[in-house]
């Protein structure tokens, strides 16, 4: 038996596996992508068969004994049966091995009818080419006929997000209970929940590990059909967190009284300079200072903003110490809107963004002239939860934004969609109000825990350190992934890069919800935040797609320029690449390089002539690279392996990453931490094409699993 075979028996097994502990409704699910037919193992083929007829019946299917003496045909079925559902003891993955087994069967199918035409094509004569060319055409439309019946098309779903194991029982219930009632995928009011919960504990808090603090703010991007219902679980938690929204609006008003006093004073304070006398001058006093930061925030303090674009966020960040979350249903409004303000330097927002995500300092200076005021927002926090049409996710982001590791620091997902599942005559139960007041009280404990400030006013989280057990098999999982994945893109070594740190801030957020106020992430938090991390792992390389030969060219023409400190001209070009050389090359650099001003990414600089006259060399000069705020600042939580990582930390006292630092030897618990930073999760490096990768994985002649194993 081939090594194939023993994977498609295994597959059969595992998927009759979770049937026998999924209900009813479950093997209905599956039943339109694989039918009896499907199954190699005769064995295997009669559970099946037995347990589409229960369904049908509406007999309960997770009933072993009775199971048993239906099928006491089948010689050694008792022990068949336990061993089934021993290996596979959950039906969460029944989806994803359903099109496994489908797919196994479809390139049986397309074997046989292969060689079926190649025997018959060695024997035909002459005139019956034509005939066995529409014979084959009409036995392929067959097989995509009958593949669209049934809803399978071949591409295999990620693995979905098994709930037992990522969060407590109590919440997994309580998230299966709303997808349930909004006929959604659970795994949509999961990341939504987790990214109030991160929003709820803002700047209060922050992960130290290994002389390294980690922000737990989130960033989620879920893929899904327009009209899934997203927004109705986005409108369930504002349900949740309306008393936290309460303390936000009184803030706000107390927060403009405060300001309105503090104008009035001013205004009166400047009217006793301007008309009194030298010595009365003197005697007004000095100038009103504008109210002092408070942890609670200024005027536009927020928790949730549902539109705005990236100057807005900046602004509102500024009277939100703690942080908020950045919600929407249009993906667009977050990524599409990048560079839509301020003559469309995308790359100078984009960079911005990267720092916004990960608790770097952002400034911003949009003002017509020098004497406006910069915004600075010295440590912010902001946590994203945005929906994006499937179709149009490839086409949000640019192929700068996916070098530049944009996209590497987005968690990505796409939950398995719901249509023709759904329910209308008898409509799905509510949660009911015990599921409302535990996510009320669960994201309201979050809330409580009180935000200090220094005395310059920046947020002072307190630390939440690992366990030794916990910071063990942390560990343990990085050295895994550097094993795995020891030769890899470039772009995927950046997605790992980011998701070694999302696993500190996943954790980090599981251990709050759990514990509210809890001092240490034990290692259960950190079993279930390496859940979340294989689970995002196996979507995040699936829906970007492919880098297109040009858009490669483009960016490695921008790195090239940045490298070689942000300029370039075009006799430049031709002494660098060697597409820019011989007689072609200058016409070529020179179209190029106009593109690159065409799209906002430079401008030219026309330079002096000198002494001997002659036409001025005209200079490209990259946005990015002379707007005053170039994104450094990246420390390198784990380095390039093998270049030795390293990147610049945002106070100049902090280490550099590198794996040393992540997977050295454990601290006890309760150490200080040495020269600690603040730090963001990977290199700020050129990660080649993921897509090409995955692409390679897709085009396979078997089906390849979901998770670590898949990539």
């Amino acid at each position: 038996m081939s090594a194939r075979d023993d994977a498609r028996r295994e597959t059969e097994r595992a998927f009759l596996g979770g049937l026998l502990h999924a209900p009813p409704e479950r093997v209905v699910e599956v039943d339109r992508i694989v039918r009896p037919e499907d199954f190699e193992d005769n064995r295997l083929r009669t559970i099946y068969t037995e347990l589409l007829a229960r369904s049908e019946r509406g007999q309960p299917t997770d009933d072993l004994v009775s199971l048993a003496g239906a099928l006491q045909r089948i010689r050694g079925i008792r022990s068949l049966l336990a061993e089934l559902a021993e290996e596979e003891p959950t039906s969460s993955h029944a989806l994803h091995h359903a099109q496994e087994v489908a797919a196994y069967a479809k390139l049986d199918r397309l074997s046989a009818m292969g060689k079926n035409l190649a025997r018959d094509a060695e024997q035909a004569p002459p005139d019956a080419a034509d005939e066995l060319h529409a014979r084959a055409e009409q036995e392929l439309s067959a097989l995509r006929e009958s593949a669209r019946r049934r809803g399978a098309s071949g591409a295999l779903a990620p693995r979905p997000l098994d709930l037992d194991d990522a969060l407590e029982p109590e919440l997994a219930d309580a998230c299966r209970r709303v997808g349930v009632w909004l006929q959604i995928a659970p795994e949509a009011v999961v990341t939504c929940l987790l990214a109030y919960a991160s929003a709820a504990i803002g700047n209060t808090r922050r992960v130290h590990a290994r002389g390294l603090r980690v922000a737990l703010s989130l960033q989620f991007l879920t893929a899904l059909p327009s009209g899934s219902g997203k927004s109705a679980i986005r409108a369930y938690f504002r349900r949740a967190t309306k008393g936290i929204e309460r303390e936000v609006l009184e803030r706000r008003k107390i927060a403009a009284r405060e300001m309105e006093e503090h104008e009035n004073d001013l205004a009166a304070w400047t009217r006793a300079k301007r008309n009194a006398s030298e010595k009365a001058r003197t005697a007004a006093g000095e100038r009103p200072q504008p109210p002092a930061p408070k942890p609670d925030g200024g005027p536009r303090v927020s928790f949730v903003v549902s539109e705005a674009n990236l100057e807005g966020v900046i602004s509102t960040l500024e009277d939100s110490p703690r942080g908020f979350l950045w919600a929407t249903d249009e993906a667009h409004e977050i990524v599409g809107m990048l560079g839509a303000y301020g003559n469309g330097r995308r790359g100078l927002d984009a960079a911005r963004l990267r720092r916004l995500t990960e608790g770097q300092p952002v400034e911003a200076h949009r003002g017509r002239s020098n004497a406006d005021p910069v915004r600075r927002v010295p440590l912010p926090f902001l946590s994203l939860d945005a929906d994006v049409q499937s179709g149009i996710l490839a086409g949000l982001f640019t192929a700068e934004d996916r070098i530049s590791g944009l996209t590497a620091r987005i968690l990505i997902h796409s939950p398995p969609p719901m249509q023709g599942q759904r329910t209308y005559r008898k409509a799905p139960p509510e949660p009911g109000e015990r599921v409302l007041s535990l996510f009320c009280r669960r994201l309201g404990a979050l809330w409580s825990e009180p935000l200090v400030l220094d005395e310059d006013g920046v947020p002072k989280p307190r630390p939440l350190r690992l366990e030794a057990a916990a910071e063990d098999r942390w560990a343990e999982e990085l050295e895994r992934l550097e094993d795995r994945y020891e030769r890899v893109s470039e772009e995927l070594e950046g997605l790992l890069g980011h998701l070694r740190g999302r696993l500190l801030r996943l954790a980090g957020v599981l251990a709050l919800l759990r514990r509210p106020g809890a001092e240490h992430v034990e290692v259960e938090d950190m079993e279930r935040a390496i859940t979340f991390g294989r689970y995002f792992l196996a979507h995040a390389t699936r829906p970007l797609g492919r880098i297109s030969p040009a858009e490669r060219e483009r960016s490695g023409l921008i790195g090239w320029i940045r490298r070689r400190g942000g300029s370039t001209t075009v006799r430049d070009l031709g002494k660098g690449p060697r597409r820019f050389r011989g007689t072609d090359g200058a016409r070529r650099a020179e179209a190029e390089l106009e593109a690159l001003v065409a799209s906002g990414v430079g401008r030219w600089e026309h330079g002096r002539p000198n002494s001997t006259g002659g036409r001025p060399a005209r200079r490209l000069v990259l946005l990015a690279a002379d707007d005053g705020h170039p994104d450094q600042g990246h420390d390198s939580f784990i380095g390039d392996r093998g270049r030795g990582g390293g990147g610049t930390t945002p106070r100049g006292d902090g280490e550099s990453g590198g794996f040393a630092a992540a997977a050295g030897v454990a601290s006890p618990v309760g150490a200080p931490d040495a020269d600690p930073t603040d730090i963001t999760e990977g290199d700020d490096h050129d990660p080649g094409n993921l897509g090409e990768s995955l692409v390679a994985l897709g085009e396979a002649a078997e089906p390849v699993p979901d998770g670590w194993e898949a990539l």
